[in-house]
């Protein structure tokens, strides 16, 4: 060594290890200190690569979570005391100190409810070893080249983890916390917060809840009103969380963490937005409505810079979430918001979907809307049958808005419906409604749902000051109103008396053409028919009871002549044991033995046995039978398939009885007169 300085001989073995340790040994407090910031700043700072805030001072921007609001508050991280850093940055809301341990300087404590002093008051042999070895490397690296730099830099990162292990597993014994100049041990202080200090988490964890837990007061004094959110909200998200809020108030995307900023702003009631009911909304209200007619309330009235920092001064709260609940106010029809090149209200609300946060928070002013087309509404909701009360009263508004909507949709829905029936009404298969009713009715139930869904846009009361129909054009819409009615009204005519002219058109098919009843039926359903398609007769109120009481009378006087027919067309209980009497009768009998003869007329025999079994029988009709089916379900008579000849079946049966009488004498007479023929 030679003037200070080493010389190393490059032909021999270097012991790097040993020159480390006797450079470790020359090292001054004041060095120890600076390398022991050195690797502090590798465990502490958010990004540890991060220039200073202020050049030459150890110095960084850092944010701290309130724990309480889940809010990120901005201050200083400083390596040194008070009275060694800058007083160049401008203020924020903590300062957090890390204190040398080896060669503290003298400052005041002031007890300044924004400061908070971290001290390492328990170093051991371990710590100071791993310190000082890494204070060697890095101070030979700093003259070294080439190869051995290199080399001094791996040991000086080997002794630096050695040293943030060291500080990973002893930080909560080793270091002192001080606020208002109250000292407890980390471990002390994390207590607080937890049943026992964790045994597990990093060191910039542990210092960040430390120091959070020590500020808490002094965050809830400087910010007593500001909002509780149930997500953590910090620098990096704040402004995404505020533009999911716009889009959520928009009704683009209903994210959970635009929801989460409404709920904490007092803005949602479950998943309404009633912006009307938060404390941040009422104030700017109040504020508004202390202007005079036709003033405006400006941006620089509600947001002032504190140190270079715009806040909504009366909150201490981000101009993102001011801007929030401005849209809010804007969605409810409580403000207009002007900003650079537009105004936007309540019908404009898509626009929060469109428009950055920072332009919103940039606004210029804000203005009343104008009012309530009072009169206009109130028709419009008499029109649609909802008490016109709720409207007119401003605190029912929002009622008033729900329900309109939920009948403006179901009367959309009967509109469509009546659309679709339009061309469905039919009865005895001819349509109800001629082709130019139906062209002009679905013409005018397109009108209404085309009105109807326009009122659809107007879901928020806000909405309602830009509501463009005047009274007329809402009273224009009563006809289409009534011809759903009307349409629900003809659609359940022909469900009702749907089954019974089907039954009579089948019916119909049953008589023979000429019956009276056919006749009848059919005088009746032309004259029930020119009354139904015409528009005066329909609209009768005793129209539908009178063709009601029509076709049932129709449909009975089928009945008793169905069943007149069906007693003249089968037997009876006792015509049937009678029909079998006969078909078991001796002279029957003689005649089927006589037929085998070759002159006897045998195709006389069987026209009479084909008449004699050809009769039916069927004595279980009854009148109830025919309600649903106009055809015998026991023996399936139709009476256009079996003309009536004059004669009762029952009637035949006698008849039948005298004509095998007379059969029985003719084969007789044949028969002895072939036998006394000598040509026989």
């Amino acid at each position: 060594r030679e003037n200070g300085q080493y010389y190393l001989d490059l032909k021999k073995d270097i012991d790097f290890d040993s020159l480390i340790d006797k450079r470790a040994e020359s090292l001054s407090d004041s060095q120890l200190d600076r390398y022991y910031f050195d690797g502090l700043r590798r465990v502490v700072l958010e990004d540890p690569e991060a220039p200073p805030y202020v050049s030459g001072y150890r110095i960084w921007e850092h944010e701290l979570e309130w724990r309480e609001r889940k809010a990120g508050r901005s201050g200083y991280l400083f390596f040194g005391a008070p009275n060694e850093r800058s007083t160049a940055q401008p203020p924020r809301d903590f300062y957090i100190y890390f204190i040398q341990p080896f060669e503290a300087p003298y400052f005041k404590d002031e007890r300044k409810p924004d400061e908070v002093f971290f001290r390492l008051t328990q170093r051991d042999e371990e710590f100071d070893r791993a310190l000082k070895l890494y204070a060697g490397a890095r101070e030979l690296s700093a003259t070294a080249s080439g190869s051995n730099k290199k080399i001094y830099d791996d040991k000086a990162l080997e002794h630096l983890r050695t040293l943030t292990r060291w500080l990973q597993e002893k930080l909560t014994t080793v270091y002192e916390v001080t606020y208002q100049s109250k000292a407890r041990s980390l471990g002390e202080l994390l207590q607080t917060l937890f049943a026992r200090a964790p045994s597990r988490g990093g060191v910039r964890d542990y210092v960040d809840v430390a120091a959070a837990v020590s500020l808490s007061t002094h965050f809830t004094d400087t910010a007593p009103d500001y909002p509780i959110f149930d997500t953590p909200i910090t620098r990096t998200n704040r402004g995404q969380a505020a533009q999911d809020a716009l889009r959520w108030i928009a009704g683009s995307v209903k994210s959970k963490l635009g929801a989460a900023v409404l709920d904490a702003l007092e803005m949602l009631d479950g998943d309404q937005l009633r912006p009307r009911e938060s404390r941040y909304a009422k104030h700017i209200i109040e504020q508004l409505g202390a202007k005079g007619e036709g003033q405006v309330l400006n941006r620089s009235e509600l947001v002032q810079e504190q140190a270079g920092v715009d806040y909504w001064n009366r909150f201490r709260l981000e101009p993102e979430f001011l801007a929030v609940v401005l849209a809010g106010l804007v969605h409810s029809g409580d403000v207009v918001l002007s900003i650079t090149g537009k105004k936007i209200d309540a019908g404009a609300i898509d626009q929060f979907a469109k428009l950055s946060v920072n332009d919103i928070a940039q606004f210029k002013h804000i203005e009343r809307p104008r009012d309530l087309p009072l009169g206009a509404l109130q028709e419009l909701f008499d029109l649609l049958g909802v008490p016109k009360g709720l409207i007119v009263n401003p605190a029912k508004r929002d009622d008033a808005v729900t329900q309109l909507q939920a009948k403006v949709a179901e009367l959309v829905n009967k509109a469509v419906l009546a659309h679709a029936h339009v061309a469905d009404m039919v009865l005895w298969g001819k349509p109800i409604l001629s082709e130019q009713e139906q062209t002009e009715w679905r013409q005018r139930l397109g009108d209404l749902k085309r009105f109807l869904e326009s009122l659809q846009a107007f879901n928020t009361a806000g909405k309602l000051k830009s509501f463009p129909h005047d009274v007329a054009a809402i009273q224009a819409q009563r006809p289409g109103l009534a011809l759903v009615r009307e349409v629900e009204e003809l659609g359940e005519l022909v469900q009702q008396v749907g089954p019974t002219t089907s039954y009579l058109g089948k019916a119909e098919a049953v008589l023979q053409a000429g019956h009276p009843w056919v006749d009848q039926m059919r005088e009746r359903r032309g004259e029930l028919m020119a009354k139904i398609t015409s528009p005066k007769h329909r609209a009768d109120s005793g129209f539908q009871r009178a063709l009601g009481q029509a076709l049932a009378e129709l449909k009975t006087a089928y009945q008793d002549a169905y069943l007149q027919r069906h007693v003249q067309a089968r037997l009876g209980a006792t015509d049937d044991q009678r029909k079998a009497r006969l078909g078991q009768d001796p002279r029957l009998k003689q005649l089927q033995q006589l037929s085998t003869v070759e002159m006897m007329p045998t195709q006389q025999l069987r026209d009479f046995q084909n008449t004699l079994f050809g009769l039916k029988t069927c004595f279980s009709l009854t009148k109830q039978d025919l309600d649903a089916d106009p055809i015998c379900p026991h023996c399936a008579f139709r009476p256009v398939e079996e003309p009536f000849a004059g004669t009762k079946a029952g009637d035949r049966i006698g008849q039948l009885d005298t004509e095998l009488d007379d059969m029985v004498q003719s084969w007789t007479n044949t028969l002895l007169g072939n036998l006394q023929d000598p040509t026989v």
